[in-house]
Formats: structure tokens, C-alpha cells, sequence
């Protein structure tokens, strides 16, 4: 089994336009759940007053799945995040250290033996403050990282206590034959006792291949948002993701229950007040609607012609769009759909004059359907 963390209330809410009250991080937590999601990272407790008491409500009411806070590598961080899952039935503190180079050059002003310290100690702080907690490590900037720090830093960690290892490309870096390389060498570093979980951002529209290239490796924990909105371009899209994962069931299966995407996705968008875009794979406008006629015949022929799966496993239907790229068949099944059985020649001239038009509504084309029988 893969299992799904899903960032959404974290990384996906720290971007731009996406702020949470308590209540509506709330509405989000509790639909996760009834998705089947493994792990809910429901904020940052350093943040901000509201964060911490979002996540403290959010563990108060959630059931059955594991709630994660996150910290930094500090003292104050970490017993912000542990106090805030007090009340979690299954808790579980992610600790960011850092992976690369550059992070600890520019970011820490540390030294190798700096972020190696820095990770023990921080570890070692969190299991004895908060015991009942499970403590997992995350290497900011793993993908541009020394492979031998890295391995390294793992260790260290494993030693430490954590429970799960996160390797991260947190700014879209790589690409999957290289992360493919990275998860391989450091799934050999860790015993079997302990998870190795993948956080991918999209910055090079690879968030998903990527996470998918971990998984095929060694992986067993999945990073992703719902939509996959986060910083900058976003994360791992949650729903792309998982649907790949149903078609190559070999990679592994999910808990997740694909057929409350789009009610999930419709939630999200009415709380952030925003729309993904029409392309987003499995929750956008345009995921299962074609406007070609060669598409159009196909799929009234059998739908697996031009769909990977039936729209209903996501809670979807297909939907015809009329337009000047559509042929007689697709003119016909919509017209049957309104009500209207026309001839083959009628639906000929409804759609030659419908196509004149430009852009035509349903009205329009019923209309048009009765001028057609009037002639």
C-alpha cells in the first residue's frame, strides 16, 4: 500500500490567496477523511495563533486519520506543533531540516556537521517532549543535495528516533530518472521499521512523475495537495496521482476513495473562491469534456476509445461541448440528450446552422431544432 499525505491545509494553504479560517480548514480536514487520506498535515503552529488553534480543533475532531504538524528545527517550533495535537487520536510532528548545500549555506548559515547536529538534537528534543508523538524528518532541498550528506543526515535521523524520512524537491528541480536515483539510495540507508516518504513541487510540471518515479523505487508515503495547488506552481496534485496509481495498480494501491473527487474538489473551490484550470487533470472543467468530433464518435462508440477511465470513478460524467470541431454524431447524442429525435437530415442542418453561429447555448440549439422541423 501507498500511503497519501495530503499538504493541503499546510503547503497548499501558505500560497498566495489561499488563507484559511479555522472553520473552513476544518470543512477540509473532515472531507479528507471521509476520503480515506492517511495523514492530514493540518498547518504550521508557529505561524500563527490561528494555525495553532485550527490544528488543535482539527485533532480534536478527526477520528481515525494521523494529524501532522509542522516545525522547523526548533525548540520553540516543535513544542508549538506537539502542544497543538494534544488531543490527537494518532499525532505525528514533521520536522524540516535542511538537505542541500545551498539550504544550509544560504538559508542556515550552517556547516555539514552543524546540520547534523542540528537534526539529532531537534529529533532527540520532539521524542522527549512529546513521547506519544510520532516523529517524522524531512530534508528540505533533498533533490539538490550531496547524495553522501543526504545519506548521512538519514542515518542520523533513523539513530535520533524518527519514524519517517521525507525527501523533498521543494523547488520543482528534478526529474524523475534522478529522483528515481536519490529515493533508490537512501531507501537503502533505512530499515524496513521506518517510511520513506516523497514531497514534490511542479515547478517543471513534474510534481506527479516525480512522486510516482519515488514510489517505483521504494517509496511508501506520497506528499500531495488536493489540486495540487501550493507554493508557486504547486505540489503533487493528490487526485492525478492516486488515478495513476488505480491504473498501475503494480506501483501500489490507496485507502483513497476516487469517487469523492469532485465533490472534494468542488468544496476547495467554493472556499478558496477560485477555479483550477480548465486542463487540471481530474477535477478541471475541460477533464472530461471534448469538443472534437473524431473524440466525440469515439467515445459514444466506447468510451475507453479516448478515456483512461470512466468518469464516474471520480465522480465525474462526460459532457459534450458543441462547436465548430464537432461532427453529426456528437450534434445527434446532444439533441437526444435535450429531448429532440431529428432525423439524419435535420440533425445535418441544425448543425451547419448552429455552427454559423459561433457559439451557440442549449436554447440556441433547441431552436434551432424547431425551425429545422418547421421547414
Amino acid at each position: 500500500m501507498v500511503k497519501i499525505f495530503d499538504s493541503t491545509l499546510r503547503d497548499g494553504e501558505q500560497a498566495p490567496g489561499n488563507t484559511m479560517s479555522l472553520e473552513q480548514k476544518l470543512a477540509i480536514a473532515l472531507q479528507l477523511e471521509k476520503l480515506g487520506i492517511d495523514t492530514i498535515e493540518a498547518g504550521f503552529p508557529e505561524s500563527s495563533d490561528e494555525d495553532r488553534n485550527a490544528i488543535s480543533r482539527i485533532a480534536e475532531m478527526i477520528e481515525n486519520t494521523k494529524i501532522c504538524a509542522f516545525a522547523r528545527s526548533k525548540e520553540e517550533d516543535i513544542d508549538k506543533a506537539g502542544n497543538s495535537l494534544e488531543k490527537a487520536k494518532y499525532g505525528q510532528i514533521e520536522i524540516l531540516g535542511s538537505g542541500s548545500d545551498i539550504n544550509l549555506k544560504y538559508k542556515r548559515r550552517m556547516t555539514v556537521e552543524d546540520g547534523l547536529k542540528d537534526s539529532r538534537n531537534s529529533i532527540k528534543y520532539a521524542i522527549t517532549m512529546f513521547p506519544k508523538l510520532e516523529i517524522s524528518f524531512a530534508m528540505e532541498d533533498s533533490s539538490r543535495g550531496d547524495i553522501n550528506y543526504l545519506a548521512d543526515l538519514t542515518k542520523t535521523a533513523v539513530d535520533s528516533g524518527a519514524k519517517v524520512i521525507v525527501l523533498t524537491d521543494t523547488v520543482g528541480y528534478t526529474y524523475p530518472t534522478q529522483f528515481s536515483k536519490l529515493v533508490r539510495s537512501i531507501k537503502q540507508v533505512i530499515p524496513d521499521s521506518v517510511s520513506l516518504s516523497v514531497h514534490c513541487h511542479n515547478d517543471l510540471g513534474l510534481a506527479v512523475a516525480n512522486t510516482l518515479a519515488g514510489i517505483e523505487n521504494g517509496a511508501t508515503e506520497a506528499q500531495v495537495t488536493l489540486g495540487g495547488i501550493g507554493e508557486r506552481c504547486g505540489n503533487a496534485q493528490l487526485e492525478a496521482l492516486v488515478m495513476a496509481l488505480y491504473l498501475h495498480p503494480e506501483l501500489g494501491k490507496t485507502s483513497v476513495n476516487t469517487s469523492l473527487f469532485y465533490e472534494t474538489s468542488q468544496l476547495l473551490k467554493g472556499i478558496l473562491n477560485r477555479d483550477f484550470a480548465y486542463e487540471t487533470p481530474i477535477v478541471g472543467k475541460n477533464a472530461f469534456t471534448t469538443e472534437a468530433g473524431m473524440h466525440q464518435h469515439g467515445i459514444l462508440k466506447n468510451s475507453v476509445v479516448y478515456q483512461a477511465f470512466n468518469p464516474k470513478i471520480v465522480g465525474r460524467k462526460q459532457e459534450f461541448y458543441l462547436g465548430r470541431h464537432s461532427g453529426k454524431y456528437g450534434f445527434e447524442y446532444k439533441l437526444k440528450e435535450l429531448g429532440i429525435i431529428p432525423s439524419d437530415q435535420e440533425v445535418v442542418n441544425i448543425m451547419e446552422t448552429a455552427k454559423k453561429k459561433g457559439e451557440f447555448s442549449d436554447k440556441d440549439l433547441i431552436k434551432i431544432a424547431g425551425e429545422a422541423k418547421n421547414e
